[in-house]
């Protein structure tokens, strides 16, 4: 009988431990799917366009950060009204951003409208026939211009190369895309933060593209180092995105740098580079010439486009909800990654 009963308590206790290991190993691996329909029709009623009162601001905002932000968005406002309140709700509100903007002008009406609402610092460039006309130096223009052109000459040979894609000179370059576009924007946008001292007003500035559908909050930024520059997973090309860089105040100047670099030392680090050279191999390269140090972080947004936005090369594809919001999503490994990262965090959320 003493027999029996040890026997049974044994089971009991094996089976008890079996359990709790079943419980903790689903805690541990909590994997919640986040809900992309529900979460869009929330974020279409969230038209915070005013700077955001105490009440709107994050509680991570008000209580955590002492950090001074400016999101500096670049190129052509894409991604509609969805994407951009996306941006407020989980980037502009969270961090209690200022907001800045360097690109074609905006229209003043619909989503740009509450867009310039929000703004701080506006720069509107008319975009040009040729985008050598921004690339280039105002004080070295006909040196720079003879520079882009031999840039263009002596890389003739690569015929895939797309890093100066925007950049003609009576068709002298072919580079197809929109790369010396974005170079040229860099240009202009570190211009901006010089006359304005924005380097020693802001701890960080987030350089990003419009178009960028948020699922989730990014990281804090007292998690992030301030002598890194911190980059979105994906989307790399053989070298680093050119989406979306966090970046520290202080390194700025140094990192929009890399179109000057180009115009005043070609040949010490672009003539070398390889076959089918692009914009994400020259940001590698140029960082790693500078000695400019960043750091990646999985990241929480997509790029989207709306039945009207041009796209030099993605007009992305039909997803089953996005769809139903006139919304495509442009690359496919983005969107998984961002419902994936965000899953993971709300997973998190909830056990805490």
């Amino acid at each position: 009988m003493i027999l029996f009963e040890k026997r049974i308590a044994l089971y009991v206790i094996t089976y008890s431990s079996a359990i709790y290991l079943i419980v903790t190993s689903l805690k541990a691996f909590c994997y919640l799917q986040i809900d992309i329909e529900t979460e869009i029709r929330e974020l279409i009623s969230y038209d915070e366009y005013l700077r955001p009162t105490t009440e709107t601001i994050s509680s991570y905002a008000i209580q955590h950060s002492r950090k001074r932000v400016l999101v500096l968005m670049n190129g052509q406002m894409r991604g509609g009204e969805i994407a951009w309140n996306s941006l407020q709700k989980y980037v502009l509100d969270y961090y209690d951003a200022d907001l800045a903007y360097i690109g074609p002008p905006l229209n003043r009406s619909g989503v740009e409208k509450n867009v310039v609402k929000r703004m701080k610092m506006l720069w509107e460039y008319e975009d040009p026939e040729d985008w050598a006309t921004y690339f280039v130096r105002p004080k070295h223009r006909e040196t720079d211009l003879l520079t882009l052109r031999s840039i263009c000459l002596f890389r003739e040979i690569h015929t895939s190369d797309q890093f100066l894609g925007g950049v003609k000179l009576n068709n002298t370059c072919r580079h197809p895309g929109s790369a010396g576009m974005l170079l040229a924007y860099r240009r202009l946008a570190l211009e901006k933060v010089i006359e304005n001292d924005l380097n020693s007003k802001y701890d960080w500035i987030i350089y990003t593209r419009t178009d960028y559908l948020y699922l989730c909050h990014p990281p804090r930024l007292d998690a992030l180092m301030g002598n890194f520059i911190y980059i979105p997973r994906g989307e790399e090309y053989g070298g680093i995105t050119d989406r979306l860089h966090y970046i520290p105040g202080k390194l700025i100047s140094k990192a929009l740098n890399i179109t000057n670099n180009i115009l005043s030392d070609p040949f010490s680090w672009l003539f070398p580079l390889r076959e089918g050279a692009n914009l994400e191999q020259l940001l590698a390269t140029y960082y790693a010439a500078e000695k400019i140090l960043f750091r990646k972080f999985r990241h929480v947004a997509f790029t989207v486009r709306t039945e009207e936005d041009p796209s030099s090369w993605s007009l992305g594809f039909k997803h089953s909800i996005l769809q139903k919001f006139r919304l495509s999503p442009k690359y496919k490994k983005e969107i998984i990654n961002a419902v994936k990262t965000c899953s993971v965090v709300q997973c998190k959320f909830t056990q805490d």
